[in-house]
């Protein structure tokens, strides 16, 4: 009689230690997620003038910044505890990392709207629009991703598959995006240096958070694949 292999660590069965490293992941999402809510608006709040809000805007996501920091630090801790029941532990510390990443970038970005508002020099209307649509778009990278983790706490992987690979579509129109914005930037900009740099890295900053979200769904993706 053929003996029944029977594999002790079956990576479709999420322990209920696993479990709780994702709803932390969860948590942790929620946070960025609502800080790439606000730096949508503090960028929307560039184009239309309104300084004020700026001020108050970049406070509240300096806030979430230091809310995700804590949330990451502890579950990287959780992680460390239990990391010899959990297989993948490198891929989930990983995404955890790249997650407060992202909250970092927001506050760099909020940071460098709140000098942009100081200058003397306006946004133009193209250039507003350019930049809220890329900003907009990276943000549904995010949601995508938000999906993702959310799809993966309800024990659903095929479903967070699914919105994983809807991160690399919006990705890719993001890329479309910047593409365009870079040399409006340079042509519209070049004659106030000041302005065109600091739009330059609000840009290139949106641009590089884009592909930390990404390279954060491709790794979840990989983790939701072993959950089949």
């Amino acid at each position: 009689m053929t003996e029944e292999y029977i594999n002790p660590v079956d990576p479709r069965r999420i322990s209920l230690a696993e479990m709780s490293v994702i709803e932390q992941l969860m948590s942790l999402s929620s946070h960025v997620r609502d800080s790439m809510g606000e730096s949508v608006k503090i960028v929307e709040d560039l184009v239309e003038g309104k300084k004020e809000a700026i001020r108050a805007r970049y406070e509240r996501i300096r806030s979430l910044k230091n809310s995700a920091e804590e949330v990451k630090d502890k579950t990287l801790e959780y992680i460390v505890r239990i990391a010899p029941t959990l297989i993948y532990k490198d891929l989930y510390a990983t995404v955890v990392n790249m997650l407060e990443r992202v909250a970092q970038n927001m506050d760099a970005l909020a940071y460098r709207v709140l000098v942009t508002s100081k200058q003397n020099a306006s946004v133009s209307q193209e250039t507003g629009r350019m930049v809220t649509e890329f900003a907009s778009t990276v943000f549904k990278a995010y949601d995508k991703l938000h999906d993702a983790i959310r799809m993966l706490s309800m024990n659903s992987a095929r479903r967070s598959v699914e919105a994983a690979k809807e991160v690399s579509k919006l990705e890719d129109s993001a890329d479309s995006l910047y593409r365009n914005i870079t040399p409006h930037l340079y042509s519209s900009y070049s004659g106030d240096i000041t302005m065109l740099m600091l739009l330059k890295e609000i840009v290139d900053t949106l641009e590089d958070t884009c592909d930390i979200i990404k390279e954060a769904a491709d790794n979840l993706r990989y983790l939701a694949l072993h959950k089949y």
